[in-house]
């Protein structure tokens, strides 16, 4: 990084959002540090504070972990049954019927955790029955787009597109 410099081709594709604004940031920081000993010290004393802060933050964290963990688990599970209950129902039914039974659905198939499991089923079948992991996949990417405000929901979108694109190949 000793011979990076600051160019209007670095800026141009942070303005376009090819690269992340960090990289101007990262260059101007190590342009003080070799120019000035005032702001190498200073950046140099920042980072170990806040290498001791995180490490601070973390081991709080860990001791509030099993406590959230009791929590949520129960949680976590019935979403998991809930999830292979209608993963369950969809694939008793013709394919057609699953696009439309999910269309339907008012509160059912909804769920995140029922697109990973698409999806998986998707990942299982790619290679013995492309078709119907087509099918699969494009039924996790349908169900994540009936209900945007799923967490997450963009990222599982376009991991089911991927299946989708997987199964095409």
């Amino acid at each position: 990084m000793d011979d990076l410099h600051i160019s209007r081709e670095l800026l141009w594709a942070v303005s376009r959002g090819e690269l992340p604004a960090s990289v101007i940031s990262q260059i101007a920081a190590q342009h003080l540090m070799s120019l000035c000993r005032t702001c190498r010290r200073e950046i140099t004393r920042f980072q170990k504070e806040r290498r001791a802060a995180e490490a601070a933050g973390s081991s709080r964290a860990l001791e509030l972990l099993p406590g959230v963990l009791e929590e949520q688990i129960p949680r976590i599970e019935g979403e998991l049954q809930n999830a292979a209950r209608d993963l369950e129902v969809l694939l008793a039914l013709p394919p057609a019927e699953r696009v439309q039974r999910v269309e339907r659905a008012r509160s059912r198939f909804r769920s995140a955790t029922l697109v990973r499991l698409l999806i998986a089923e998707s990942r299982k079948r790619v290679q013995t029955d492309p078709e119907e992991a087509f099918h699969l996949a494009s039924l996790a990417r349908l169900v994540a787009i009936r209900n945007p405000r799923m967490p997450r929901s963009f990222d599982l979108i376009a991991l089911a597109t991927a299946h989708i694109a997987n199964a095409c190949r």
